[in-house]
């Protein structure tokens, strides 16, 4: 396989994982949330400690940056 073949290649499975975790994040974390709130309760049930919520708010602050840098890239090459 050719090295732009293979790039391509790594490239396209790199986002297959991107968007495997994406979905999977986005479902993990309306379960926890509907679990807080035990699904509609005025009050919270449960809530995971603050270390957690602000280790995850940073990663998840890093990837939007990097999904930003990802936009502007498809921008410059005009992708649609």
């Amino acid at each position: 396989m050719s090295a732009t073949k293979e790039l391509l290649h790594d490239i396209q499975t790199a986002q297959d994982v991107v968007d495997e975790v994406a979905y999977r994040v986005d479902y993990d974390m309306t379960c926890l949330s509907n679990l807080a709130w035990s699904a509609g309760n005025e009050q919270p049930v449960w809530a995971p400690d603050k270390m957690w919520i602000k280790v995850t708010r940073c990663q998840l602050m890093e990837a939007m940056h990097a999904l930003s840098e990802l936009e502007a890239a498809a921008e410059i090459l005009g992708h649609h």
